[in-house]
């Protein structure tokens, strides 16, 4: 199974000619605070125009006849990449934007209000181009609709715990390969559905990136190297609590051979199996560490087994576990007596 995951931008739909717009535009002038908006010229002989003005103009049905005025260079570009490598899409969702609790009248008075730029009444123009382009694909809209104020769609922290609370309703096969779009609307919700798609699908996720400009750079794009970034900064939070067996799990899949020897040589450590700890660590290409196991190995002074269970009860007692701290500080004076 194959699932699209789309971010909609403020210019995911443009004009390619503005012939028809001021009569269409006067049909929804009252919809749109009886501003008026005029078209203004972008790349490629197009005009741009805020998404929720283009969605209201252009969804009303007087304008249906003129739908060839419309274009849609980035989904374009992502539609032709997976039809050229013959990737079928079952399932497409469409993550839309509606900041209404988010602007007051007054604040709507400028055209350049983000409140102007929101996606949300695109959703029928999309959605028909892409149900044409890819007849197969089951149509899932996603609405981003923060509900304070202060909690506006450039606010990273909130952005983030929206978008993790839509995606935790997903319920997708874990044999699912999730392509994800995310190159449009603000760079909070860009940078946290890369995020909660890595987080959440991991291996799985495919990146599907384009330039509006330049039809040839359209790509696919593995997670490797996101997720590997992503797996390193939780495995360092892991480090700090000594937990070499979550290390080991998270990086799994990028660890060389002589770092997962490390790994295993330190997890027998962590479980106080300090002569399997030195056959392990004799396994590692780096003389000058074999020499010092081998010294501790052939010296084994009387007081050694005491020593190495006491400095692992001072590191459980960092951990805060103070419960293993006593078990190792008993098995500390049990090795000396």
């Amino acid at each position: 199974m194959n699932i699209w995951i789309i971010t909609i931008g403020n210019s995911d739909v443009q004009l390619q000619t503005k012939d028809h717009w001021t009569r269409l535009f006067r049909n929804v002038r009252r919809q749109l605070d009886n501003r008026g908006f005029t078209p203004t010229e972008g790349t490629d002989n197009r005009f741009l125009v805020p998404g929720r003005v283009m969605g209201t103009v252009y969804s009303q049905s007087q304008a249906q006849d003129y739908w060839d005025d419309l274009a849609f260079p980035l989904l374009h570009n992502f539609v032709g990449k997976l039809q050229h490598k013959n990737i079928e899409i079952d399932k497409i969702i469409l993550i839309f934007t509606d900041q209404d609790a988010v602007f007051s009248p007054s604040e709507r008075l400028s055209q350049q209000s983000a409140y102007w730029q929101d996606t949300c009444t695109l959703e029928p123009i999309i959605g028909t181009y892409l149900q044409k382009k890819l007849p197969q694909a089951q149509l899932k809209p996603l609405l981003l609709q923060p509900e304070s104020p202060t909690e506006g769609l450039d606010d990273w922290d909130s952005v983030l715990k929206l978008i993790q609370s839509k995606f935790a309703k997903f319920d997708f096969p874990e044999t699912a390969t999730i392509y994800v779009s995310h190159q449009a609307g603000t760079p909070a919700i860009s940078s946290g559905v890369q995020f909660e798609t890595l987080l959440r699908f991991g291996q799985h996720v495919k990146f599907l990136v384009s330039s509006e400009r330049e039809e040839n750079l359209t790509k696919i794009l593995d997670r490797s190297t996101y997720l590997q970034g992503i797996r390193q900064q939780e495995a360092k939070t892991l480090l700090e609590r000594y937990d070499y067996s979550g290390v080991k799990a998270i990086l799994a899949p990028y660890l060389t051979s002589n770092v997962k020897l490390l790994l295993d040589a330190v997890i027998l450590w962590n479980s106080a199996k300090f002569d399997q700890f030195a056959q392990t660590v004799l396994q590692y290409p780096d003389s000058q560490l074999v020499q010092k196991v081998q010294e501790r190995t052939q010296k084994c002074n009387w007081w050694w087994t005491g020593y190495e269970a006491a400095y692992l009860g001072v590191v459980r007692l960092e951990q805060g576990n103070t419960v293993e701290a006593f078990f190792h500080s008993f098995r500390a004076v049990e090795g000396l007596i």
